[in-house]
C-alpha cells in the first residue's frame, strides 16, 4: 500500500507507520519512526502543508536545517528515515 501524492500529511504518515508494524521492527525503532515523522507533521501543519505531494526539497532543507540534534548521527539517522518515507511515495 502505497500513499499516493494526493494523500494528506497525515494519511501517508498513519499509513507509512502502520506498514512499519508489519514488518516486525523493534519498539525503538518503531517509536523512532513514529517521532520523526510526527516531527514532519509538525513542520507541515506549521508550513500549512496539508498534502504530500506539496511537500518541496526546499521546505525539507529548511525543517532540517532547524534540527537542534547534537549528534551527527541522530541528524544522519533522521534524515535516512524521512528519505524512506519519501521514497514509497515514488
Amino acid at each position: 500500500m502505497k500513499p499516493g501524492p494526493s494523500k494528506k500529511v497525515a494519511e501517508a504518515v498513519a499509513l507509512y507507520l502502520y506498514s512499519k508494524r508489519g514488518e516486525d521492527l523493534a519498539a525503538n525503532t518503531l517509536y523512532k519512526h513514529k517521532l520523526t515523522l510526527s516531527r514532519l507533521e509538525s513542520f507541515c501543519d506549521g508550513q500549512g502543508l496539508l498534502f504530500i505531494k506539496d511537500v518541496t526539497l526546499h521546505h525539507l532543507s529548511t525543517w532540517r536545517a532547524h534540527w537542534t540534534f547534537e549528534s551527527p548521527l541522530a541528524k544522519q539517522n533522521n534524515q535516512e528515515r524521512v528519505k524512506r518515507f519519501f521514497q514509497i511515495l515514488l
